[in-house]
């Protein structure tokens, strides 16, 4: 076995297969359904009714939505700007620091450059966990 190999078979125990992506790529899309909707044509991501869910939550669903949007092929961009999310919330952009600091320090997004933020997918546990949270609060 040559050196390449013995490395290759000691690194190999780190190795995820493209089906367990697609397992936890298809998790998180069942685990939205009822929460968001993305339009076919365009990648705009809308959320069902979020009456009982608060903004960091509908942030996180924007962020998710926007995610799987790009994952589609629908959106250029995976992330959105500060500016985009208090458009979709109707509120000042003074209002969307604080949540989406709460988010980033519970590793659900990160921040890709200044004033833009996009999902954590290889925290896919977390994000699934917390889906099943927004699930539970909204239906009651």
């Amino acid at each position: 076995m040559t050196e390449k190999n013995e490395e290759r078979e000691i690194i190999k125990e780190l190795f995820i297969s493209k089906e367990t992506v697609t397992e936890r790529l298809s998790s998180l899309v069942a685990a939205c359904r009822g929460l968001l909707n993305i339009v076919q044509d365009s990648g705009e991501v809308y959320l069902e009714d979020s009456s009982n869910i608060n903004n960091n939550e509908k942030i996180f669903l924007y962020l998710l939505g926007s995610y799987l949007a790009w994952k589609s092929g629908l959106k250029k961009e995976a992330g959105m700007s500060t500016s985009e999310l208090a458009g979709k919330l109707g509120v000042p952009i003074t209002t969307i620091p604080a949540p989406l600091n709460k988010l980033v320090e519970d590793k659900l997004i990160h921040k890709k450059e200044i004033g833009t933020y996009l999902i954590k997918f290889e925290n896919h546990k977390l994000i699934l966990d917390n889906l099943v949270k927004i699930n539970k609060k909204r239906t009651g």
